[in-house]
């Protein structure tokens, strides 16, 4: 850790939950207090849109971290078996990722883009169409999963989108290997990947880094427990969330972050390396009903 400047400073805490979190007026509407699309999902992977905004108890992460409104947007074939999961889900048909019509139509205030989305390379292109109009539009945005995999080098994504790689999604993107890299090769690897796309870049990992390039946070997690499947599309949810109120992307990202790891460590304590990622969801209240304000 020697040599990387203000890490002592950089570390993720419960002050940067409070910084992102806008007070909710006690008139507010659903519609006021933010909302997220999520888009995603093929005939494969149906279910995994609904992780990154669903829980255990039908409950939608997205919603648990405050936000008041929240569709899921799959392609047609998928939405049948995503209805089923839950009567308390908003789903829309698309007639493809790239239905930009249909997309625009649903009201949101961010999106993520990629949980699910097959990747041929039509669906690649398709989504990598979506992220450039959601952009142009102005939207918040967090950029997952499969469709990190569409983007390039060359783009630039601009302050309202975040990029959530894990290291092999982040090879993928850049060629850098960073499985056995410490902490501070991958804070400036993750740094000059924001400068270069111009964005919020998260990589995931037991040390998690935030970075728009200019300022970074390092979050450490207490617990090897959300080493698991889906709890990174929790974690988009959530991010998303604190994106389509608070007018910072980069401190919405590290809210983000720090809630995903403050629940992971929880219910370590409760139950080990045993949960799943609805856990992860269906908890996240235990812990940001702390931080509530409201006016």
């Amino acid at each position: 850790m020697q040599g990387l400047k203000g890490f002592t400073k950089a570390r993720a805490g419960a002050d940067d939950i409070r910084r992102a979190t806008e007070p909710r007026k006690l008139s507010a509407n659903k519609y006021q207090n933010g909302s997220v699309l999520i888009v995603g999902g093929g005939e494969e992977y149906h279910g995994a849109p609904v992780i990154a905004a669903f829980g255990a108890s039908n409950t939608i992460a997205a919603l648990r971290t405050g936000s008041g409104y929240v569709t899921i947007a799959v392609p047609k074939s998928a939405a049948p078996a995503v209805r089923k999961l839950s009567a308390n889900l908003i789903v829309r048909s698309l007639a493809s990722i790239g239905d930009l019509k249909t997309i625009g139509s649903i009201r949101h205030d961010s999106v993520v883009i990629g949980p699910g989305i097959d990747g041929d390379r039509k669906n690649l292109a398709a989504a990598h169409r979506l992220i450039l109009a959601e952009i142009k539009a102005g939207k918040r945005i967090v950029i997952d999963a499969t469709a990190i995999r569409c983007l390039s080098m060359r783009d630039r994504l601009g302050k309202n989108a975040v990029i959530t790689p894990h290291t092999g999604e982040f090879k993928i993107l850049t060629g850098l290997d960073l499985r056995d890299a410490g902490i501070n090769e991958r804070t400036k690897a993750a740094t000059q990947l924001a400068r270069k796309l111009g964005c919020v870049v998260v990589l995931k990992g037991h040390d998690t880094v935030i970075t728009d390039g200019k300022s970074f946070k390092v979050n450490t997690s207490r617990s090897s427990a959300l080493a698991t499947m889906g709890t990174g599309d929790v974690l988009s949810g959530m991010i998303a969330s604190y994106m389509a109120l608070h007018n910072d992307a980069f401190e919405s990202a590290v809210a983000g972050v720090v809630a995903h790891s403050m629940v992971g460590d929880m219910l370590a304590r409760r139950m080990g390396n045993h949960i799943i990622a609805m856990d992860v969801a269906d908890h996240i209240p235990d812990v940001l009903k702390g931080f509530d304000v409201s006016v």
